[in-house]
């Protein structure tokens, strides 16, 4: 019983220490120390891992409960609070670079506004400033040149979309991206009442860069409304100027009439109502007008050049030795030829007078067609060059070709072939087609600016020039042409030239401050043929070419309608008397006499 008891009580017994059990007492089922100490330890192990296991599992179910709680049972609630803390991606607009002129006179620029934007007003506290707006000038004249933008567009919520100003036409969308830089990012966080929370700018928006286009504004303005009054005054329905630089390829004057008014076309900041209205009147007006003043003639008007392109028939004529300069051909007024269909009957083609005996040099200076119907298909004796040659020196002179110049909507010219007349007219080529080919009409047209490029290319012996707007130090681009011409047969053509405007159909054009080589052209229009393009297209100076140029006056009424030669000599020497640059360009012919003879004083078109 004593022992029973004892045992009974060292059970109860609460020991300190691992040391007071092995030495109280001492198990039977162990030998040693050691071996119980391992047995123990082993027991102690084991009740941790499974500590730390129960640990791990709790964590995991109460992460799991709580992404179910938020996400199934309280997930509707917290969408509508996240949705109503919106973040905002607003561009920053980029300060886009202006246009001058030749002369540092500014066509475009933007500038800030006075008025506040929608989106600034959407982030009240914000730095953000869009307040910007397109600034033009309101010089006539440059507007097919100088082009315009279209703004970038807003949301709803009056927060923009679209990151920039976009370029539309002429120098604004040809050089856009040059212009246009490139625009910044801001972020912005706001709440449910548009109160900002924070915002941070992730890029900085990079200016455009300047452009100095070639055109001299002041000259240009003068060119267009001496243009717009030549052209009510006698009855055309529109007109184009081009003078270029022919060392540069760069557009001194490139102007139009009609125009569109760009400062009607792009708004000056405001964003109401009325204003937009306005804007929409306009363009419908200008769209619904018959004599199109959106387009740029000078590059996309595709015209009948008429009698201006017997300079490159002249030379075709001479290289081919059909004719030499003395040549002589009998325009009695007209020639007839035996009808293909009835040979009975006889087909007449008409010179627009009888001029005697002409030889190249006359031919081109009276504008004779009996002489051009022989050499470009061949009358009784005279050989002529056929209409493949006409095509072969119309293609190489560029005709039917872009010029290249910096702008978009740049429209070719055509030439009639017998394929041409085969498609259109589903007829076969005769030789009264050749005929009307030879004097530059039937199937011709070409773009004003293209002429110009021509009759350089005749000044300057065979070089095809690059025209461009954009002002810089590169130097120009041409090309030769692909038919070699001896340099003695582009003198007696140029020499043919000079003379039409000293004696001939261009006396209009003959001046006392610079010496003047041109051509004058009259093709006849529409289906009763009563409607004329009226042309003169040249260079100067005579003896050292640097400007040529070409002046077209559209749609003018027969035997009413000028040639436009007084307009042409009023711009040029306006050109000379208004700016010592012009002046002193080497190979001017004489020194510049102080008063003009009063009988060839340049005559006020205005009046």
């Amino acid at each position: 019983m004593i022992s029973k008891l004892k045992r009974l009580m060292f059970r109860r017994r609460k020991f300190e220490n691992l040391e007071e059990v092995f030495s109280e007492y001492k198990f039977k089922d162990f030998t040693s120390r050691a071996k119980y100490e391992s047995k123990f330890a082993g027991k102690m192990n084991l009740s941790g891992y499974g500590l730390l296991y129960f640990i791990t599992i709790s964590m995991f179910t109460f992460f799991l409960a709580q992404a179910y709680n938020l996400q199934v049972l309280q997930g509707e609630e917290y969408k509508i609070k996240a949705e109503k803390n919106q973040f905002v991606n607003v561009p920053i607009l980029s300060k886009r670079g202006r246009i001058t002129d030749r002369n540092g006179v500014v066509l475009a620029e933007t500038i800030k506004s006075d008025a506040s934007t929608s989106s600034d007003a959407i982030l009240e506290d914000s730095p953000l400033d869009n307040n910007f707006y397109r600034k033009y000038s309101d010089v006539e004249g440059i507007s097919h040149a100088l082009g315009y933008v279209k703004y970038p567009q807003k949301d709803s919520k009056g927060v923009y979309w679209q990151n920039n100003f976009e370029g539309i036409s002429g120098i604004e969308a040809f050089y856009d991206q040059l212009l246009a830089g490139r625009p910044g990012k801001r972020i912005f966080e706001r709440n449910a009442d548009h109160s900002l929370i924070s915002s941070f700018l992730t890029e900085f928006p990079i200016e455009g860069k300047d452009i100095q286009i070639s055109i001299d504004s002041e000259l240009n303005e003068y060119a267009h409304t001496k243009l717009r009054s030549y052209v009510n005054k006698h009855g055309f329905q529109g007109g184009s100027i081009v003078i270029m630089d022919m060392e540069t390829g760069e557009l001194v004057v490139m102007t139009n009439y009609p125009e569109y008014k760009v400062t009607s076309i792009v708004n000056d900041g405001r964003d109401d109502t009325n204003e937009k209205k306005e804007r929409q009147n306009y363009l419908d007006e200008i769209n619904s007008d018959k004599r199109t003043p959106m387009l740029n003639r000078a590059i996309a008007g595709a015209y009948a050049p008429g009698s201006t392109l017997k300079t490159i028939f002249a030379l075709a004529g001479l290289q081919l030795g059909l004719v030499d300069p003395v040549t002589y051909i009998y325009s009695a007024g007209f020639i007839e030829i035996p009808s293909s269909i009835d040979p009975k009957k006889k087909n007449i083609f008409r010179d627009w007078k009888a001029h005697g005996w002409v030889n190249v040099r006359t031919a081109l200076a009276w504008s004779s067609d009996v002489y051009f119907y022989a050499i470009g298909g061949g009358y009784e004796n005279q050989k002529g060059m056929g209409i493949d040659k006409i095509d072969e020196y119309s293609i190489a002179f560029g005709v039917p070709s872009l010029t290249g110049i910096d702008l978009g909507g740049e429209r070719p010219g055509t030439i009639p072939t017998p394929e041409w007349k085969k498609k259109v007219f589903n007829e076969d080529w005769y030789l009264g087609d050749t005929y009307i080919s030879s004097i530059g009409q039937f199937g011709f047209l070409v773009t004003p600016l293209a002429l110009t490029r021509l009759t350089a290319a005749v000044a300057n012996n065979g070089y095809l020039i690059t025209p461009k707007l954009r002002q810089d130090d590169l130097p120009v681009q041409k090309k030769k042409i692909d038919i070699d011409i001896n340099d003695e047969h582009y003198k007696v053509v140029k020499e043919g030239m000079r003379m039409v405007v000293t004696t001939g159909t261009g006396r209009g054009l003959n001046s006392k401050l610079v010496v003047i080589a041109g051509k004058s052209g009259t093709a006849e229009v529409g289906v009763k043929k009563d409607k004329i393009h009226s042309w003169i297209t040249g260079y100067f100076p005579y003896e050292n070419p640097r400007y040529a140029f070409t002046f077209l006056c559209e749609l003018g009424i027969r035997e009413v309608s000028p040639t436009p030669n007084l307009l042409a000599k009023e711009v040029i020497e306006k050109m000379y008397l208004n700016n010592e640059y012009y002046r002193n360009i080497e190979g001017r012919d004489r020194p510049i006499e102080e008063e003009v003879s009063k009988e060839e004083n340049p005559v006020n078109l205005s009046e």
